[in-house]
């Protein structure tokens, strides 16, 4: 990030009036998400603080151990599904952030919230068929 860069940010990160966009007390997630305004869910004129992508990943990787439970118990299913399985759910992302990254087209948020279900749910999944092989 250069210099520019930073300057642009700052500017994204303050609203018309001034005053900050994004709150204090969501700095912690930082650590977990670049929160950057342009790429959040808005609410009450305000972004969320954590990216559209974000927003949906976590919680589809709790989803996903929940439902990988009773279905790799059930199912017996194997290893080379899960695999196959896992890198199919990682592609979307894999793409979407690759094509955004070089510049070939621009994302949206409504496409990154979707790519990040599909991958949280393959997480979700994996580490489940793992901890139950495991264990």
């Amino acid at each position: 990030m250069n210099e520019n860069d930073s300057v642009l940010r700052s500017k994204m990160t303050v609203n018309d009036l001034g005053g900050p966009i994004v709150d204090d007390r969501c700095r912690s997630l930082r650590i977990a998400c670049h929160g950057d305004p342009d790429r959040c869910f808005w609410l009450r004129g305000r972004p969320l603080p954590l990216c559209s992508r974000c927003t949906t990943f976590y919680p589809s990787i709790l989803i996903g151990l929940v439902l990988g439970i009773p279905l790799v118990i059930t199912l017996e299913i194997s290893a080379l599904i899960v695999l196959i399985s896992f890198i199919l759910l990682q592609l979307p992302l894999v793409i979407d952030g690759f094509t955004q990254y070089n510049g070939w087209r621009r994302s949206n948020n409504v496409l990154r919230a979707v790519t990040g279900v599909l991958s949280g749910f393959g997480i979700g999944g994996g580490i489940t068929y793992m901890m139950t092989t495991i264990f």
